[in-house]
């Protein structure tokens, strides 16, 4: 089975080399260089996809920060797509707003289509080139480079900065897919649960939820149809510190991998995994798409590696909400959707020898630690490292070192290159952030008088564990406790910390006094005779709600003494 599997990709290399040779008069980008290749015209015996139908389409959030993008038909974006490489269709290309292209964009409308032939929205920052064949609009923005488009073609849009030129656009000839892959037959053993396999045939794979598959050692695996559901499944794709040779995962029916994490052990690389599926869709939510992956929940994102080929029907990343880290290739004959929250590393199948490359561990940066070291390395001898931040991550130091600091979340990718022969290998760390603050509040106001000559100040959280601090001009007690005694007017502090991430929030409560003296008037004095032995005195205030107490040093308070 393995010298079939060599055969076969043997095969796959020598028909990008004839593709190569064919076109060698015009620019000839490699399927490999494709990091989303999806939709050709004219296809027989595949699934049609659904609206907009065959090409690349790019959801809000979607990242491709290398490799190009391209389609036979259309490649289409319906929010803030950020795309450092280029596009190349041989249709249209319809852009929404706030999209970011790094690199040119080319639409050779070979269909002879009307209409905008490239559309897209305002907000746009286009960097490189545009290359046309029909009409241009541009709702708003930047065009850094030029804009080529033949005589009789409209141009609506930002004055590009390399100005406009009526003639032939430089157009790309755009490879073929690869010759579907004749596949060994599967075999009866299904797997269920966690497990080690060896290269070879197998039945159907249906993982429920936190269950680990091993593939052990570089050969080809081939399973009816895989089919996984629940929390995050694992594929652990062990390359026993092997050197060459490829992971080979061939499919015969749909792919649905839902929430899935891949890991690299003992060496390897994305690009040397490769999964091609025949299936049809007929098992996917709308028929259309034979490989399907989930996005991860909040703090488990999902996770690919490696290159997949769907030649009988759609690709569908980043189904549901959440976030997917793809590193490989996606290409497809009908359609490739990308999902919000996706973002797709260029690292496709190898066609050369390429090194080893692993970006360690994720890590978490908290308010206590709020930059935290990377631990890249590789078995590669005589390489050099090279970190690229994504989704908001930001390198602090050590960019070109294997072990680089970061000081925000996002997404970390390595890039390993070996200096002997220039291949490269790619891998991703994630960085989450646990910084959310606790809650605080240090209670109500409190009021000093000449009777109430101290308070207690009532901290609180909602967070659990937390630690208190009081800090204020008149703390007695309990300065390190949510209650604190005070004797003194002033505001007070409370700061309320999470030993879990070292974040604080603090709150403030204010300490004030009513000291006012009430008016006190004990009337007129009256005299005491042999005949007039007791007087009344008329005591009285002007302060509202006083009360009256008498005393005497020498006389005798008869009554009314209150």
């Amino acid at each position: 089975m393995k010298s079939k599997s060599l055969f076969s990709i043997s095969s796959f290399a020598l028909a990008l080399t004839l593709i190569v040779s064919l076109s060698a008069n015009a620019q000839s980008p490699l399927i490999t260089d494709f990091s989303i290749f999806g939709g050709q015209t004219n296809t027989t015996g595949v699934t049609t996809p659904a609206s907009p139908g065959l090409g690349v389409v790019l959801s809000s959030s979607t990242s491709v920060p290398s490799g190009l993008v391209g389609s036979y038909v259309l490649v289409q974006s319906t929010g803030n797509s950020t795309i450092n490489g280029s596009i190349y269709s041989n249709g249209r290309v319809t852009l929404a707003n706030s999209n970011v292209i790094g690199g040119r964009i080319t639409a050779a409308n070979t269909a002879g289509l009307t209409g905008s032939i490239l559309s897209v929205g305002s907000s746009a920052s286009i960097s490189g080139n545009i290359d046309v064949n029909g009409n241009i609009v541009i709702g708003g923005g930047t065009v850094s480079g030029r804009v080529t488009q033949p005589t009789g073609f409209t141009y609506s849009g930002p004055v590009p900065a390399g100005g406009r030129t009526i003639g032939a656009p430089s157009l790309p000839v755009l490879p073929a897919f690869p010759a579907e892959i004749s596949f060994p037959n599967f075999g009866t053993t299904n797997i269920t649960g966690t497990t080690t396999i060896s290269p070879g045939s197998y039945g159907a794979m249906t993982l429920g939820g936190s269950r680990t598959v091993t593939f052990s050692g570089p050969g080809v695996y081939v399973f009816r149809s895989i089919k996984n559901t629940g929390n995050s499944n694992t594929f652990s794709f062990n390359f026993q510190n092997t050197t060459s040779g490829n992971i080979q995962i061939y499919v015969h029916g749909d792919a649905d991998l839902g929430k899935i994490n891949s890991q690299l052990v003992n060496g390897g690389s994305a690009n040397r995994i490769f999964l091609e599926t025949h299936g049809t869709g007929s098992t996917s939510t709308n028929g259309t798409y034979s490989f399907v992956i989930a996005n991860g929940s909040s703090g488990s994102v999902s996770r690919w590696l490696g290159t997949v080929y769907a030649s009988r029907a759609a690709i569908c990343m980043g189904s549901g909400t959440g976030s997917t880290n793809f590193t490989g290739a996606l290409w497809s004959t009908t359609q490739v959707l990308v999902n919000s929250g996706v973002t797709i590393i260029h690292a496709p199948l190898a066609t050369c020898s390429i090194p080893n490359a692993n970006a360690g561990p994720d890590r978490v940066i908290t308010c206590s630690t709020p930059s935290v070291s990377l631990t890249g390395s590789s078995t590669t001898a005589g390489v050099t490292y090279s970190w690229t931040a994504l989704n908001g991550g930001v390198i602090s130091t050590g960019a070109t070192t294997a072990t680089p600091v970061v000081s925000a979340a996002g997404t970390y990718v390595l890039t390993v290159t070996n200096t002997s022969g220039g291949c490269t290998a790619r891998d991703t760390a994630i960085v989450t952030g646990n910084l959310t603050p606790p809650n605080a509040s240090a209670g109500a106001d409190q009021t000093l008088t000449c009777t109430t000559t101290s308070v207690q100040l009532l901290g609180s959280s909602t967070t659990a564990g937390v630690s208190y601090s009081w800090s204020g001009p008149g703390i007695v007690s309990g300065g390190s406790t949510a209650s604190s005694t005070v004797n003194q007017v002033g505001n007070y502090v409370v700061t309320v910390t999470n030993p879990a991430n070292g974040c604080t929030s603090s709150d403030v409560v204010a300490v004030t006094s009513n000291y006012s003296v009430p008016n006190a008037d004990a009337g007129t004095g009256n005299a005491l005779t042999c005949t007039i032995l007791e007087v009344n005195l008329s005591g009285s205030s002007t302060t509202s709600g006083a009360t009256y107490s008498w005393s005497t040093t020498i006389g005798n308070i008869v009554s009314g003494a209150n």
